[in-house]
Protein backbone atom coordinates (compact mmCIF):
# COMPACT_ATOMS: atom_id res chain seq x y z
CA UNK A 1 0.00 0.00 0.00
CA UNK A 2 1.42 3.76 -1.03
CA UNK A 3 1.58 6.41 1.46
CA UNK A 4 -1.30 8.06 -0.70
CA UNK A 5 -3.50 5.00 -0.36
CA UNK A 6 -2.43 4.94 3.27
CA UNK A 7 -3.98 8.05 4.28
CA UNK A 8 -7.11 7.37 2.19
CA UNK A 9 -7.22 4.91 4.10
CA UNK A 10 -6.59 6.82 7.59
CA UNK A 11 -8.61 9.67 6.39
CA UNK A 12 -11.47 7.55 6.14
CA UNK A 13 -11.08 6.02 9.07
CA UNK A 14 -10.88 9.01 10.76
CA UNK A 15 -13.71 10.15 9.05
CA UNK A 16 -16.18 6.93 9.76
CA UNK A 17 -15.52 7.51 13.72
CA UNK A 18 -16.44 11.06 14.12
CA UNK A 19 -20.03 10.17 12.26
CA UNK A 20 -20.27 7.33 14.39
CA UNK A 21 -19.45 9.34 17.45
CA UNK A 22 -22.17 12.34 16.85
CA UNK A 23 -25.28 12.47 18.45
CA UNK A 24 -28.90 13.85 17.42
CA UNK A 25 -29.58 17.36 17.83
CA UNK A 26 -32.97 17.50 19.97
CA UNK A 27 -33.42 21.35 19.34
CA UNK A 28 -36.75 22.59 18.49
CA UNK A 29 -40.01 23.15 20.63
CA UNK A 30 -41.72 19.76 21.46
CA UNK A 31 -45.69 19.41 22.61
CA UNK A 32 -46.86 16.57 24.79
CA UNK A 33 -48.95 13.76 22.37
CA UNK A 34 -51.51 12.37 25.48
CA UNK A 35 -52.79 10.22 23.09
CA UNK A 36 -49.13 8.53 22.38
CA UNK A 37 -48.51 8.83 25.66
CA UNK A 38 -48.74 6.42 28.68
CA UNK A 39 -48.42 7.84 32.18
CA UNK A 40 -49.79 4.58 33.98
CA UNK A 41 -50.87 4.73 37.29
CA UNK A 42 -49.96 7.93 37.02
CA UNK A 43 -52.53 9.04 34.90
CA UNK A 44 -54.39 11.72 36.80
CA UNK A 45 -50.71 13.70 37.03
CA UNK A 46 -51.00 13.83 33.14
CA UNK A 47 -50.54 17.86 31.84
CA UNK A 48 -53.38 19.32 29.83
CA UNK A 49 -50.56 20.74 28.30
CA UNK A 50 -46.85 20.64 28.13
CA UNK A 51 -44.33 22.06 25.99
CA UNK A 52 -40.61 21.48 26.13
CA UNK A 53 -38.30 24.08 23.96
CA UNK A 54 -35.18 22.81 23.61
CA UNK A 55 -31.53 24.75 22.30
CA UNK A 56 -28.75 22.01 22.02
CA UNK A 57 -25.05 23.39 20.46
CA UNK A 58 -22.53 20.77 20.64
CA UNK A 59 -22.26 19.89 23.81
CA UNK A 60 -24.32 23.13 26.00
CA UNK A 61 -28.07 22.30 26.49
CA UNK A 62 -30.71 23.97 27.13
CA UNK A 63 -34.34 23.82 27.72
CA UNK A 64 -37.29 25.25 28.93
CA UNK A 65 -40.76 23.54 30.58
CA UNK A 66 -43.80 24.94 30.39
CA UNK A 67 -47.18 22.68 31.87
CA UNK A 68 -50.31 23.36 32.46
CA UNK A 69 -52.92 20.97 34.68
CA UNK A 70 -56.57 22.28 35.60
CA UNK A 71 -55.91 25.54 34.80
CA UNK A 72 -52.64 25.54 37.11
CA UNK A 73 -49.59 26.51 34.64
CA UNK A 74 -45.92 26.01 36.13
CA UNK A 75 -42.48 25.33 34.19
CA UNK A 76 -38.47 26.08 34.53
CA UNK A 77 -35.39 26.61 32.51
CA UNK A 78 -32.37 24.89 32.48
CA UNK A 79 -28.87 25.36 30.85
CA UNK A 80 -26.35 23.03 31.41
CA UNK A 81 -23.45 21.18 29.79
CA UNK A 82 -23.90 17.57 28.80
CA UNK A 83 -21.41 15.56 30.46
CA UNK A 84 -20.76 18.26 32.83
CA UNK A 85 -21.64 19.54 36.22
CA UNK A 86 -25.07 20.09 37.39
CA UNK A 87 -27.39 22.35 36.70
CA UNK A 88 -29.23 23.82 40.24
CA UNK A 89 -32.27 25.82 40.97
CA UNK A 90 -35.25 25.66 43.16
CA UNK A 91 -37.37 24.95 40.25
CA UNK A 92 -35.62 22.42 38.31
CA UNK A 93 -34.13 20.76 41.04
CA UNK A 94 -30.07 19.38 40.39
CA UNK A 95 -30.18 18.36 37.01
CA UNK A 96 -27.51 16.83 35.19
CA UNK A 97 -27.43 15.01 31.33
CA UNK A 98 -24.88 12.71 29.60
CA UNK A 99 -24.92 11.13 26.61
CA UNK A 100 -25.92 7.03 26.11
CA UNK A 101 -25.03 5.98 22.52
CA UNK A 102 -27.48 8.26 20.32
CA UNK A 103 -29.64 8.35 23.78
CA UNK A 104 -29.55 11.80 25.93
CA UNK A 105 -29.95 10.40 29.66
CA UNK A 106 -31.30 13.99 32.19
CA UNK A 107 -30.92 13.33 35.70
CA UNK A 108 -32.46 15.07 38.09
CA UNK A 109 -32.62 14.77 41.90
CA UNK A 110 -35.34 16.86 44.08
CA UNK A 111 -34.64 18.05 47.62
CA UNK A 112 -31.05 16.78 48.23
CA UNK A 113 -31.06 18.39 51.85
CA UNK A 114 -34.46 17.41 52.81
CA UNK A 115 -35.53 14.02 54.41
CA UNK A 116 -37.61 13.47 51.38
CA UNK A 117 -35.45 13.60 48.67
CA UNK A 118 -36.86 11.97 45.32
CA UNK A 119 -35.02 11.28 41.79
CA UNK A 120 -35.77 11.22 38.07
CA UNK A 121 -34.24 9.50 35.04
CA UNK A 122 -35.51 10.79 31.46
CA UNK A 123 -34.21 9.31 27.94
CA UNK A 124 -34.79 10.86 25.39
CA UNK A 125 -34.82 9.29 22.20
CA UNK A 126 -35.26 11.12 18.56
CA UNK A 127 -37.25 9.14 15.90
CA UNK A 128 -35.25 9.31 12.75
CA UNK A 129 -37.31 11.48 10.79
CA UNK A 130 -36.49 14.22 13.66
CA UNK A 131 -40.47 14.50 14.55
CA UNK A 132 -40.46 12.96 17.69
CA UNK A 133 -38.84 12.73 20.87
CA UNK A 134 -39.89 9.39 23.01
CA UNK A 135 -38.98 10.50 26.64
CA UNK A 136 -38.81 7.52 29.05
CA UNK A 137 -39.13 8.66 33.03
CA UNK A 138 -38.53 6.88 35.67
CA UNK A 139 -39.25 8.75 39.15
CA UNK A 140 -38.39 7.55 42.81
CA UNK A 141 -39.30 8.89 45.62
CA UNK A 142 -40.80 8.17 49.07
CA UNK A 143 -44.35 7.32 47.45
CA UNK A 144 -42.16 4.28 45.43
CA UNK A 145 -41.51 4.50 41.88
CA UNK A 146 -43.38 5.39 38.46
CA UNK A 147 -42.53 4.58 35.08
CA UNK A 148 -43.73 7.20 32.22
CA UNK A 149 -43.28 7.10 28.75
CA UNK A 150 -43.99 10.75 27.08
CA UNK A 151 -44.52 11.37 23.38
CA UNK A 152 -43.22 15.07 22.22
CA UNK A 153 -44.29 15.60 18.58
CA UNK A 154 -42.15 18.58 16.69
CA UNK A 155 -44.09 22.08 16.57
CA UNK A 156 -44.28 23.07 13.31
Amino acid sequence: MNHFTRMAVVALALTLCAASQTHPDFSGAWILNSADSNYRANKPNMPDHFVRTVKQKGDKLSYKVETERNGKKGGFEVDLTIGGAGYESNAAGVVSAEWKGSSLVITTLFNPDSDHPSDQTETWVLSEDGNKVVDELEYRGKQGKALITRVFDKRR
